[in-house]
């Protein structure tokens, strides 16, 4: 498989003296085929702890000798004994080579990095949007709100081709099951001929200007945007001209 381009920009730091980054092994311990085309892996350390981090953060993974380190979203809320991540195409239609690890092979990880991580305690609402990999964030946020904080307002807008590319989505159905406040709704923009609106998504599509319009009348509205540069820019300047504060969006671009 090709490489998965993440479009964000990344570092290593080596650790001197009790620093906060550390390289670590770790052993894929299962694969969950998510789609078609989306895949799930969990990892747990050869040795030590797993580190902490924050829902939206993301790790740098090496599958292999010669191979660069590369970033990964985690898709999972903070608490958990492993640690996972989720693969799908890039906009291209491009799979990175981690998709094909099988469970016991070993990787390189350090890390967390990353900022795309809201405020889980603040109590102004959240918009959460995003495509294709920007699901992997949204379920890491919203698995760690139904938890922490299951009464916040929060909506989440996610838009992907169809069912054969919609990872995680059992995982995003049972976070805004509990959460009471909360609301999601999924576009397809090539539904299958199998796939049922209103039952495997909710309208066809691209997320336009108009869809959003009901998410902006809160001027105090955290909106969260992550998946590829194109959507990115296409809901950000459609944000923007309904009113909402530069200050208010965050994003995080992806491949």
């Amino acid at each position: 498989h090709t490489e998965l381009q993440f479009a964000v920009q990344f570092h290593i730091v080596f650790s001197f003296g009790g620093n906060e980054y550390f390289f670590r092994f770790l052993k894929c311990a299962s694969r969950r085929e998510e789609c078609r085309y989306g895949t799930s892996l969990t990892f747990t350390p050869v040795e030590g702890a797993l580190p902490e981090y924050e829902p939206g953060q993301y790790v740098l993974i090496k599958t292999g000798a010669g191979e660069p380190f590369r970033p990964y979203v985690i898709s999972q809320g903070p608490g958990e004994a492993f640690l996972r991540v989720t693969v799908v195409p890039s906009a291209e239609g491009k799979l990175p080579k981690l998709a094909s690890l099988r469970v016991g092979e070993e990787v390189e990880m350090t890390g967390p990095e990353g900022d795309f991580t809201p405020d889980i305690q603040a109590e102004h609402p959240l918009v959460l949007l995003g495509g294709l990999a920007g699901i992997a964030p949204i379920v890491a946020i919203l698995e760690t709100l139904a938890v922490e904080n299951p009464l916040r307002k929060t909506h989440v807008l996610y838009e992907t081709a169809s069912s054969e590319t919609f990872a995680l989505r059992s995982a995003m159905e049972l976070a805004l099951k509990g959460m009471p406040n909360a609301a999601g709704a999924v576009f397809f923009t090539a539904p299958l001929g199998t796939d049922r609106q209103g039952e495997a998504f909710d309208a066809e599509g691209e997320i336009e200007p108009d869809r959003l319009r009901f998410f902006c009348q809160d001027p105090d509205a955290d909106f969260y945007i992550a998946g590829p540069e194109g959507l990115i820019a296409r809901l950000r300047s459609a944000l923007l001209s309904l009113g909402v504060i530069a200050a208010r969006i965050h994003v995080l671009p992806l491949g």
